[in-house]
């Protein structure tokens, strides 16, 4: 099970799609990560981002284990995503490389797994972090 899951949507401030998410990052509890430029290699599309999202929710990040039903997972982003608009764009700090292996270059926490799973819609921003220390 994740060591600590928050839910974070605030309005969408700054000036840039990098700052954005940084101000929003900076906003939650116990934040520190390196600058990090999500638009170059960590945007996903919708159904990129669901999958993954998907992925994250329903098994540990250290063992692998399931923690939560598929469906219960889905049916949470779903109705997630709906709060952003159809314009939303998606963004996660693990690049998921072509062969579909995770690598989670960009730690955003000091834990020792850490997920940040992004949607930026036009006016407003919501994060759902996920870390597992073990």
């Amino acid at each position: 099970m994740p060591d600590y899951f928050s839910v974070s949507i605030g309005q969408k401030r700054g000036n840039s799609i990098n700052e954005t998410i940084e101000l929003q990052l900076r906003s939650m509890d116990g934040i520190s990560y390196p600058e990090i430029d999500w638009e170059s290699e960590l945007e996903l599309s919708e159904t990129s981002f669901l999958d993954f999202a998907t992925e994250r929710l329903t098994r540990s990040m250290a063992y692998g284990a399931e923690i939560l039903p598929t469906n219960t997972a889905r049916d949470f982003l779903t109705e997630f995503k709906c709060h952003f608009g159809t314009n939303a764009r998606f963004f996660t700090n693990s690049v998921i490389l072509e062969d579909g292996r995770i690598d989670d270059r960009y730690s955003v926490t000091e834990d020792v797994f850490d997920c940040a799973l992004i949607i930026l819609g036009d006016c407003e921003i919501g994060v759902i972090l996920l870390t597992d220390c073990d």
